[in-house]
């Protein structure tokens, strides 16, 4: 078994636990599946939606890290303390990684980035109460209150050069995984990702790496795990909604290197595909109680990044995403598949 780690990155409003659960019945193989944020706030409760998410019994033997947002430590430790008294968690992951502007205009998410005096505070103060909680024991341990910290980061806000600065703040507290997304905040999803800036990191940090960003094809895993061997984790999240069967078949990949067989390719199964696609409908159906408006968006939603595998069938795809009727949508998703 290859003994690389892959995690299906948090999309918000997108890979909530229906779509969790669909994507790992079908696909198993995602060693992990992070939850879009959680934002705590100064009343000390996770809101409905927020629960329904990440209560366990929603996610039932799928392998989930919920993902917090705030940039005030206090909020982080109670959230981190409730996600694993509550709810049974023993990793959290804080996001300074999130581009949305009315995120960083709150200066959360990579918007934390551009104070690195503020985030050195946030992590001091974070991992000061850790400590005096500990009790010689390991964060994540049954013993301790506390959850393991990963974060999830961007290079900076503007400019790459502001890394050197941020990894030099990461490199201070015993976070327990540092995935990197290899673009600043100005960048959102365009351009090419900064590979360069990645190998800095990969040189200069103490932490455990996991790579993020524009891993679409097998040749762009095989680029990345060429250019960074050292990197046993690899997070993907908007190209694993295009193609669901992505990590099988870096997987696939990986198991034939190892046997020393040669590589005669991977055929993703469009019978798998359309099972996904309609136990996810359905999932939607039961979740919002027929409510055919709400399924549609969802559903939309979905096909914004799969029309990607059926370049020939754009008209009728387009012409699916304007229904505004279930039955309309689904006897046009029948053509499609």
């Amino acid at each position: 078994m290859s003994d690389i780690k892959f995690y299906f990155a948090p999309m918000e409003g997108v890979t909530g636990y229906t779509l969790r659960n669909v994507h790992h019945a079908c696909y198993p193989g995602v060693d992990a599946y992070f939850t879009p944020f959680i934002a705590p706030n100064q009343y000390h409760a996770v809101n409905p939606k927020e629960h329904r998410d990440v209560v366990q019994a929603n996610n039932a033997g799928v392998p989930v890290i919920p993902q917090v947002l705030t940039n005030k430590a206090e909020l982080f430790l109670w959230s981190a303390r409730e996600l694993k008294e509550k709810y049974g968690y023993n990793e959290v992951n804080l996001n300074l990684g999130c581009p949305s502007k009315t995120v960083v205009s709150k200066h959360k998410g990579s918007g934390f980035l551009e104070d690195t005096e503020k985030l050195d505070r946030f992590f001091d103060e974070v991992f000061s109460a850790v400590e005096a909680a500990s009790s010689q024991s390991e964060p994540g341990s049954a013993e301790n209150i506390y959850p393991r910290i990963s974060v999830k980061t961007r290079l900076g806000l503007d400019s790459v050069e502001e890394f050197v600065e941020i990894l030099r703040v990461y490199n201070k507290y015993p976070l327990s995984e540092l995935i990197i997304h290899a673009r600043v905040q100005k960048e959102f999803y365009k351009g090419e990702p900064h590979l360069d800036a990645f190998g800095d990191a990969v040189k200069e940090t103490k932490h455990s790496l996991c790579y993020n960003g524009d891993i679409w094809t097998l040749e762009d895993y095989i680029r990345i795990r060429e250019l960074f061997p050292s990197v046993k984790k690899i997070m993907i999240g908007r190209p694993l909604m295009a193609n669901p069967e992505l990590v099988q078949e870096l997987q696939a990949y990986e198991e034939c290197m190892e046997s020393g067989r040669e590589w005669n390719g991977y055929e993703n199964s469009m019978v798998l595909l359309k099972k996904f696609h309609d136990k996810l409908l359905q999932g939607y159906l039961d979740r919002m109680n027929g409510d055919g408006n709400n399924v549609l968006f969802k559903m939309k939603e979905l096909w914004g990044f799969m029309s990607r595998q059926f370049p020939e069938k754009e008209r009728l795809i387009k012409k699916m995403v304007k229904a505004n009727k279930i039955e309309e949508y689904e006897r046009l998703a029948e053509q499609v598949f």
